[in-house]
């Protein structure tokens, strides 16, 4: 009845996960916990933002097909959301690899816990690092798929998170703009299908996020300085206040914009954070020590009164903070760059990248199919006052492009 009314009332897709009623029965209500439905006769019932049902992840038919008999599955759940909804299965597990149950872990232990244990094992990490976040965000739901929020006697922890690194606590928190102006990194290797790669953008620009592609090694050492150091940092300098505020009661009312603004990210769950630095431990050591080294020379223009070096050191990064990028939002403003796509393997692929290496924001990117040829051409919009770079960057690569602004 959900997926009919959708279809035949040609409402948008989106409501397949975001929907704000559902069909119920009197039997079904029950189930679900909501009131003042009476009948075997189904009908649509509008849901109330304390009610936490609606759209396909809510629904007790999805969360109970993927879960055990006797428990829910974390691993099953996001393996769902991942093919039937991202459209981005995981890996198939090698062979030989032990289930839950079978593995040396303690049978006492939250099936969270069980399963961090699990991924410890490099052969089940690949796998379980997409699955489980996903499937985290549903563990307020039973194995039949009714809300909860202890599990025996411990306290639910529903925090998930997505391939993108994106982390929310619980599933009503995934909402249907979470990647709205987002930055996706996609990290294509040499021989990267085009028609593969063009496809995988196209899904995700159509979540309103920026695509950006960069090879996997450099993707690691740049998020390490953009994301991983700095909820480091941040987790570091809160202990620090959390600590003197022992000796000193009033020091945490004195924490103000500032102070509370760079510790935001510290707020995050720590058990994500704990996978993400086994995984990119090698970039963040690095980043960490480039980071310290900037802190020792800080303190020591302090400490030896260097005014002027520490007043550029401070110009130098309020003006890098001042001019950190933006998204382009007016057409006036955006270049058509077509390029057509050398017969190689990997060619579709390498224009973001070379893109990511020139701080160019691509804003739009689709390939047109020359019907004479297997080759296509990639049509691509980008900030104008960039065009002259990245076509300079593009002939030097072997690409022919031609540029022409928007009108």
């Amino acid at each position: 009845l959900f997926f009919e009314s959708i279809l035949r009332e040609d409402r948008s897709v989106l409501e397949l996960l975001s929907a704000d009623y559902t069909f119920l029965n009197e039997r079904l209500a029950k189930h679900y916990g909501i009131p003042n439905i009476y009948g075997s006769r189904f009908r649509r019932v509008d849901l109330g933002p304390d009610v936490m049902r609606g759209g396909l992840l809510r629904h007790g038919s999805v969360l109970t097909v993927t879960s055990y008999a006797t428990r829910t599955s974390p691993v099953i759940r996001g393996k769902w959301v991942l093919e039937n909804i991202l459209g981005v299965p995981p890996p198939a597990p090698p062979p030989n690899v032990p289930a839950l149950e079978a593995t040396k872990v303690a049978a006492n232990l939250s099936v969270r816990d069980r399963l961090a244990a699990h991924r410890e094992n490099p052969v089940c990490y690949s796998c379980h690092q997409l699955t489980d976040p996903v499937g985290f965000s549903l563990e307020n739901y039973d194995a039949v798929g009714q809300w909860r929020t202890l599990d025996g006697e411990a306290v639910i922890d529903a925090s998930g998170g997505l391939p993108d690194g994106s982390e929310f606590d619980g599933i009503d928190a995934a909402q249907p703009d979470l990647f709205n102006g987002a930055v996706w990194v996609l990290t294509p290797l040499e021989g990267t299908d085009d028609a593969t790669f063009a496809q995988v953008n196209g899904i995700i620009s159509s979540f309103g996020a920026d695509v950006v592609a960069l090879s996997p090694e450099r993707h690691d050492q740049l998020v390490a300085v953009v994301s991983h150091v700095p909820h480091l940092t941040a987790a570091t300098l809160m202990c620090l206040a959390s600590t003197r505020s022992e000796e000193h009661a009033a020091l945490l009312r004195l924490a103000a914009g500032g102070f509370r603004d760079m510790t935001r990210v510290a707020s995050g769950q720590p058990s994500i954070w704990i996978d993400i630095c086994a995984e990119n431990k090698t970039a963040i050591t690095s980043a960490l020590g480039e980071l310290i080294d900037g802190l020792i020379n800080v303190r020591d223009l302090i400490a030896t009164d260097d005014h002027e070096k520490l007043r550029s050191t401070l110009q130098a990064a309020r003006d890098a903070r001042t001019n950190l990028p933006t998204r382009v939002v007016h057409p006036e403003d955006l270049t058509e760059v077509r390029v057509p796509i050398p017969d190689r393997a990997g060619a579709a692929a390498e224009l973001f990248t070379l893109a990511a290496e020139l701080s160019v924001n691509i804003a739009n990117f689709e390939v047109v199919h020359v019907a004479e040829s297997n080759r296509g051409v990639a049509v691509v919009l980008i900030d104008s006052t960039k065009s002259e770079i990245f076509r300079g960057g593009l002939i030097a690569r072997g690409f022919r492009p031609s540029v022409q602004a928007l009108s």
